[in-house]
């Protein structure tokens, strides 16, 4: 068994892929590919363009952490007002239990940073049981 690694924009130009690859710009939902078209990213001439607004112009504008991801999520930069309900709407979400900070600090000193976050992770199920997709609708993933 060998393993090769190439990067992936040089493998879907390969006359040897698969024939179920689509061509580059098509876009494909595969866990199989790591190449996605999104209407997100998109780039020309050296240019990065997030949702149609060149990340040279939003660095200029110095837009905030919330700003971005407002525009990553609505598509368009928030008003003052928009912002303002988005910022206390995020905000309103961040709290944690306090017993979870107990569980992070009971880890030992030389604990793995990955294990203490899928640990972390796992119990919030228990503090939060409410937030459960299943227990809020028959059918959550359906829309």
């Amino acid at each position: 068994f060998t393993t090769t690694t190439t990067p992936s924009s040089a493998w879907l130009q390969s006359p040897r892929a698969p024939p179920s690859v689509p061509l580059l710009g098509q876009p494909h939902h595969s866990w199989r590919y790591t190449y996605t078209m999104t209407a997100v990213t998109t780039y020309s001439a050296n240019i990065l363009y997030i949702r149609s607004l060149s990340l040279q112009s939003l660095l200029a504008s110095r837009v905030t952490l919330m700003e971005v991801i407002f525009l990553l999520q609505f598509g368009s930069l928030p008003g003052a007002a928009q912002l303002h309900s988005f910022s206390s709407l995020v905000l309103n979400h961040t709290f944690l239990h306090v017993n979870l900070t107990t569980l992070v600090s009971s880890f030992r000193f030389n604990a793995h940073p990955g294990h203490m976050l899928v640990a972390s992770l796992s119990t919030l199920s228990t503090f939060y049981a409410n937030a459960d997709p299943a227990l809020v609708s028959p059918h959550p993933y359906l829309s």
